[in-house]
C-alpha cells in the first residue's frame, strides 16, 4: 500500500480555526488459500480482473474541511468530509453464468469470458456532514451536540472474495492439452460453484454508512469533580452480510428450485 496525507491548520481569524486535509491510499493486495481434503478441495482468492495472483489495485481518497468557530462561550464546530473509492478490478456483469454450463461453469473457463461479459464497477463516492456545538447554560453548567455521518468500507473479503468448490471424485483437475501432467494453466479447473460453500464477493456494495447523533449536559458540581449525563442515538445502514441470492431460472433443469449463488449484500 502506498499513500500521501496531507493536512494543514489555520487561525484565520480570532474566532475561526480551519483545518483541511488530503489521504491518497493506493492498494496492491492479493490472496490465494487453496484446501485439499480427502473428499474436497476448495480455493478461495481475492484476484485482480479475476486472475490468480493479480492483486486488485483499489484507489481511496479521502478529503476533509472543517471550522472551529468560537463566540464568547459558544463553540461551534462544523465540516464535512468526502470519499471517493475506485474498485480497481473488473467484475462479471452476473456469477450465474459459470452455472449455466458450459463454457463457462469452473473457475478456469469463468476467467475467459469475452470483454462484453465484465463489467467495471462505479467508483463509491460520500459526503459526511459533521456539526458539533457547545454552550454555557451557567457558571458550572454547559451542554453539549453533535450531529454526523461516518462512511466506512466493506471488508475486501466481502467486496472481492471468491470462493470455488468440488468433490474430488467428480471434478479433479483435468490434463486438457494431454500432455500426462497438469500443468500451471490447467490447475484449478475442476473447481466449479455448483455447492451451496461456494460464495463471491458483490460489485455493488455500497458504503457503510453510520449516523450519529449526541447530545449531554458537563455540570461542575463540586470543585475539580465534573458529571456528564449524554444520550446517543446510532443507525447503521448498507451493513454487508452474506446470504443466497436467486438469479435465474434455468428452463432444461427437472427441479422446480431456481439456482442460487451465495454472495454479499
Amino acid at each position: 500500500r502506498m499513500g500521501v496525507k496531507f493536512d494543514v491548520n489555520s487561525q484565520v481569524t480570532q474566532n475561526h480555526l480551519l483545518k483541511a486535509g488530503v489521504d491518497i491510499q493506493r492498494y496492491s493486495n492479493w490472496q490465494t488459500s487453496y484446501t485439499h481434503m480427502t473428499t474436497t478441495r476448495s480455493l478461495q482468492r481475492i484476484a485482480g480482473d479475476f486472475e490468480t495472483g493479480k492483486p486488485i489495485e483499489p484507489t481511496k481518497i479521502a478529503a476533509y474541511i472543517s471550522d472551529k468557530m468560537e463566540f464568547g462561550g459558544l463553540v461551534v464546530n462544523l465540516g464535512g468530509r468526502y470519499d471517493y473509492y475506485d474498485w480497481g478490478s473488473k467484475f462479471p456483469i452476473t456469477y450465474s453464468l459459470s452455472k449455466l454450463g458450459r463454457p463457462y461453469n469452473s473457475l478456469t473457463r469463468f476467467g475467459q469470458m469475452p470483454d462484453e461479459l465484465w463489467m467495471e464497477p462505479k467508483p463509491l463516492q460520500a459526503f459526511s456532514p459533521r456539526l458539533g456545538l457547545s454552550h454555557p447554560i451557567s457558571e458550572k453548567a454547559t451542554i453539549h451536540f453533535f450531529y454526523g455521518h461516518v462512511y466506512q468500507l466493506p471488508s475486501f473479503s466481502d467486496m472481492y472474495r471468491e470462493q470455488w468448490y468440488a468433490l474430488n471424485s467428480k471434478n479433479p483437475d483435468k490434463d486438457i492439452n494431454g500432455n500426462g501432467v497438469v500443468d500451471e494453466a490447467e490447475l484449478y479447473n475442476g473447481l466449479n460453484d455448483k455447492s451451496n460453500r461456494s460464495h463471491f464477493g458483490n460489485p455493488t456494495l455500497e458504503y457503510e454508512k453510520t449516523t450519529s447523533f449526541e447530545m449531554g449536559v458537563d455540570w461542575n458540581f463540586y470543585q475539580d469533580y465534573i458529571l456528564t449525563m449524554t444520550t446517543y442515538y446510532k443507525s447503521a445502514q448498507n451493513q454487508a452480510k452474506g446470504g443466497s441470492v436467486h438469479q435465474f431460472w434455468d428452463p432444461n433443469r427437472t427441479s422446480t428450485a431456481p439456482e442460487t449463488v451465495r454472495t454479499r449484500c
